[in-house]
């Protein structure tokens, strides 16, 4: 795992993983491999068979990623529903449209778990405070912080929300 999207994706996988299985406490998704990740890739190796060695080599992966499979069947995971815009490349400071709400609701799951107080209200407006929380969500994520939200980043943030939806 080298990029902190690598490590994500493992996270999420694992999280969806322990949530199937009923498996506590469940790992944070953060894009760092540091002990609670080791920790969590460990578990998952012995109870696999597999060394437990807290790192991720090709037949840990290729066993995450089946069990990633068979945890989505086992949760019955609902049909998503497709928000952004398909006609619009990016969405930034100063937009007004319906859908800034969804985005505004993924961001205040977000401002949560980093402690910032769920400060972006409900608007519909892509104002100051959103574009702070997109920040700070791109700084998270390692991505230039631009500002503005494009179909990868909202994919990260829907990502995200859909694998705490599980949890709740």
């Amino acid at each position: 795992m080298e990029s902190r999207e690598e490590i994500y994706e493992l996270q999420l996988y694992l999280r969806v993983i322990q949530l199937a299985r009923g498996l506590r406490p469940l790992i944070n998704p953060d894009g760092i491999y540091g002990a609670e990740t080791r920790e969590a890739v460990r578990n998952f190796q012995t109870a696999n068979n597999l060394p437990p060695t807290g790192e991720v080599d090709t037949p840990t992966w290729d066993r995450i990623y089946e069990e990633y499979l068979l945890a989505q069947e086992i949760l019955g995971i609902p049909e998503e529903i497709r928000a952004f815009p398909i006609d619009i490349m990016e969405l930034k400071k100063g937009d007004r449209m319906d859908e800034i709400y969804v985005l505004q609701f993924l961001l205040r799951k977000n401002d949560r778990r980093l402690n910032n107080g769920g400060r972006v209200e409900f608007s519909g407006i892509f104002d100051d405070e959103t574009e702070r929380s997109v920040m700070d969500i791109q700084r998270l994520f390692g991505l230039e912080q631009t500002g503005k939200v494009e179909k990868f980043l909202w994919n990260k943030l829907a990502g995200y929300h859909n694998v705490k939806y599980l949890n709740e």
